[in-house]
């Protein structure tokens, strides 16, 4: 693994950290590479059941890279991944991912396991759209959102425009993304954009500590079913969501995760969880 990008894992948690705090974690070239494989090596690996990214230093990512945007000329910078032209690594490493998801900014939110941004300091650009491919965004007050596309003449990338109205509806998305306005800590916990608030020198140990604990209490088969439970309501009625969790009760109440979270609960201990 790069110098720019670092990745442990412990108790079941992957953590990708990335490098550059010189730099505020812009990525260029380097970075984008070894975030990709660190992804793809979290998502191959079946001992990892949760994932933190965050940033070193004192911003979480400022975005793409100045030096490198400056040399976006036609056959000067790689072309960004397309739905019609995706990254292969990341079908390998979930064979279910589909397209618009097979890229290093969406890949953790197909990721059928916890993801958290621990956003440290500001996400700009590319570093939001990082962030809100996540399950959750934990941050401390430095945090801040930033979509400044318009103030450097480009557009919301990466889907963007779909994941802010998601998750914090569409006036404030037009706020943010029409205005490119920052978006502090406090505004961002008020408005959905950051999950939980916790201080500055606590963030990253809270996070580890709210993974950890998903991993020992949580059924890895129900997150994973309820992921996608949750990825579906936005094309979905209230009938259909009704209808696919009908479905799916059946097999969970048969499965060996729910005989082994019942025995959990009755005997009054943490679950020893069947391998996915």
């Amino acid at each position: 693994m790069s110098d720019v990008l670092l990745y442990a894992v412990q108790d079941g948690v992957a953590i990708i950290t990335l490098n550059r705090p010189e730099r505020r974690n812009a990525v260029n070239a380097e970075l984008g590479e070894a975030l990709s494989e660190a992804l793809v090596r979290a998502a191959s690996d079946k001992g990892v059941r949760a994932l933190i990214i965050t940033g070193a230093g004192d911003a979480f990512c400022s975005g793409g890279d100045s030096e490198y945007l400056s040399s976006a000329t036609p056959g000067a910078r790689p072309t960004q991944i397309s739905p019609t032209e995706p990254d292969p690594r990341f079908l390998e490493a979930l064979r279910e991912t589909p397209p618009h998801m097979r890229s290093r900014y969406t890949f953790a939110g197909a990721m059928p396991i916890p993801t958290i941004a621990v956003v440290n300091g500001p996400a700009i650009g590319a570093g939001m759209a990082l962030a809100l491919s996540c399950d959750f965004r934990f941050g401390g007050p430095k945090a801040a959102f930033v979509g400044g596309f318009m103030r450097i003449g480009a557009i919301a990338e990466m889907g963007l425009a779909w994941t802010t109205t998601q998750v914090v509806g569409g006036a404030r998305a037009r706020d943010m993304l029409l205005s490119g306005r920052r978006i502090d800590s406090e505004e961002a916990l008020n408005w959905g954009l950051m999950t939980r608030l916790f201080p500055q020198e606590s963030l990253l140990d809270e996070a580890i500590s709210a993974a950890t604990d998903m991993v020992q209490r949580c059924s890895p088969r129900s997150i994973r079913h309820v992921k996608k439970m949750l990825d579906a309501v936005p094309s979905q009625t209230f009938a259909q969501a009704f209808e696919m969790s009908r479905v799916e009760t059946r097999p969970a109440l048969e499965s060996a995760d729910f005989k082994e979270g019942v025995a959990a609960m009755r005997e009054k201990r943490l679950p020893n969880w069947p391998a996915a």
